[in-house]
C-alpha cells in the first residue's frame, strides 16, 4: 500500500495534469461499474427501474 502511495505522490509531483486526468477517468470508470452492478442487482431482485415504467406510473 505504501508503494502505491509513493508512486501516486511521485506522479502528482511530476505531472499534476496527468494525475488529475487519470484520477477523473478512474472515478468515472468506478462510477460506471458500480452503476452497472447496482442495475444488475436490481434486475435480479425484480425491481423495474426503467424510464417507461416510471412514465406509466405517472400517467395512471
Amino acid at each position: 500500500m505504501s508503494q502505491l502511495l509513493s508512486v501516486l505522490h511521485a506522479r502528482y509531483e511530476n505531472d499534476r495534469v496527468l494525475y488529475a486526468v487519470v484520477s477523473v477517468v478512474t472515478m468515472l470508470l468506478v462510477g460506471v461499474l458500480v452503476g452497472l452492478l447496482m442495475d444488475w442487482i436490481g434486475r435480479r431482485l425484480g425491481v423495474d427501474t426503467s424510464v417507461l415504467h416510471h412514465h406509466r406510473e405517472k400517467v395512471k
